[in-house]
C-alpha cells in the first residue's frame, strides 16, 4: 500500500477518536476496571436507532460477613463518552446558591440502584409512627458521593472554532452530551435486573452506582460570574448537570468532564475516595437497611 495512502488512513483513525477510546480503556484496566469497549443499546427515542457509548467500566465486590442469608454486592459502573476535538471546548459554569442547592443535591443524579425501594424509620418521640426515607436518603449518600463536592457545575457547553476566529458552535450540546445521557438510561435499566437475586440458597442484594464521564484530549476552559466579574480558566475536571426533556426521557443528569491527561488522578483523587467511603457506609448499614425494611408491615 502506498505511503501516502496508509498516512490518510492513520489521520482519519486518528481525527476520529479511536485512539482516545483505546488510551482510556487502558487507563482504565490499569487502574483494575474491567472494560468493554463499543457497548450498543437501543435509543429511547427512536427504537430503530442503535446508539453506541465508547467504554463502559465495571468495579464489583462480594461481601459475606452478614447474616447466613445475606451475601451483599457493590458495584460501580462508568460508562464512558470519548471525544477529540481540534478546536476549544467552553463550559458555562454557575454558582451553587441557596437556590438552586436543591439541583445540585438531586438524588437522582446519583444513578444508585438499591434492592429496597423505601425504609421505615420509628420516630424516637412516637414508637407507632415511622418515618418513610428512600435508602439513599437513610445512607446520606450526598455526604460521600463526589458529585456533590463542587460548589460550582457547568450547566452548558459550546466549542469556540479555532479557524473561524473563535466563533461558538453550540451543536456539541447534541453529539457530546446526549449520547452519554442516552447510555445512562440504558445502562440503568440493565443493572435494574441485578439488584436482588436468589442463588443457592442465598439472596445476593447489589447495590450499584453508575457514573456517566466525558474524557477530551483537547483543552477545555470554565466561564464562570464572581464577584460581578466574568472568570475564563482552564480546567482538567470539572461537573456538567443538564436537564433533558424528549418524547420518552425527562430528568436532570449529571456527568464527569475530565481530560484524558488528568484521567489517572481522576480515578484516585475522585473515584478512589467515593468508592471506598460509599462502599463503607452500605455494610455498615446492611443490617440496619435489612430491620428497618421488614418494618413496613
Amino acid at each position: 500500500m502506498d505511503n501516502s495512502i496508509k498516512e490518510k488512513i492513520k489521520n482519519h483513525i486518528l481525527e476520529h477518536g479511536f485512539l482516545l477510546e483505546e488510551e482510556t480503556k487502558n487507563i482504565l484496566e490499569k487502574d483494575n476496571w474491567r472494560c468493554e469497549r463499543s457497548t450498543h443499546f437501543q435509543d429511547q427515542d427512536e427504537p430503530n436507532k442503535s446508539r453506541e457509548i465508547d467504554v463502559t467500566a465495571l468495579k464489583y465486590e462480594w461481601y459475606n460477613n452478614f447474616e447466613p442469608q445475606f451475601r451483599v454486592g457493590i458495584r460501580f459502573d462508568l460508562v464512558v463518552e470519548c471525544k477529540s476535538y481540534n478546536d476549544i471546548i467552553i463550559f458555562l459554569s454557575t454558582q451553587k446558591t441557596r437556590e438552586d442547592l436543591e439541583i445540585f443535591l438531586a438524588k437522582e443524579l446519583i444513578n444508585f440502584l438499591s434492592p429496597y425501594d423505601s425504609l421505615y424509620i420509628p420516630d424516637k418521640e412516637n414508637p407507632n409512627s415511622k418515618h418513610i426515607l428512600s435508602v439513599e436518603e437513610y445512607l446520606e449518600i450526598n455526604k460521600y458521593h463526589h458529585f456533590f463536592n463542587e460548589n460550582r457545575k457547568a450547566t452548558n457547553l459550546v466549542l469556540a472554532r479555532v479557524k473561524d476566529n473563535y466563533r461558538f458552535s453550540a451543536n456539541i450540546y447534541q453529539e457530546t452530551i446526549i449520547p452519554i445521557i442516552k447510555a445512562i438510561l440504558s445502562h440503568k435499566q440493565k443493572l435494574k435486573n441485578h439488584v436482588d437475586i436468589l442463588s443457592k440458597g442465598k439472596f445476593l442484594k447489589s447495590f450499584g452506582f453508575l457514573i456517566p464521564v466525558l474524557v477530551t484530549d483537547n483543552k477545555f476552559y470554565e466561564a464562570f460570574f464572581e464577584n460581578n466579574e466574568l472568570i475564563i480558566e482552564e480546567r482538567e475536571y470539572l461537573q456538567f448537570i443538564t436537564d433533558y426533556r424528549s418524547r420518552n426521557v425527562d430528568g436532570r443528569f449529571q456527568i464527569d468532564i475530565v481530560n484524558k491527561k488528568y484521567l489517572e488522578k481522576y480515578l484516585q483523587k475522585k473515584l478512589k475516595n467515593t468508592i471506598t467511603q460509599l462502599s463503607g457506609i452500605i455494610l455498615n448499614k446492611f443490617n440496619e437497611i435489612i430491620k428497618y425494611q421488614k418494618l413496613s408491615g
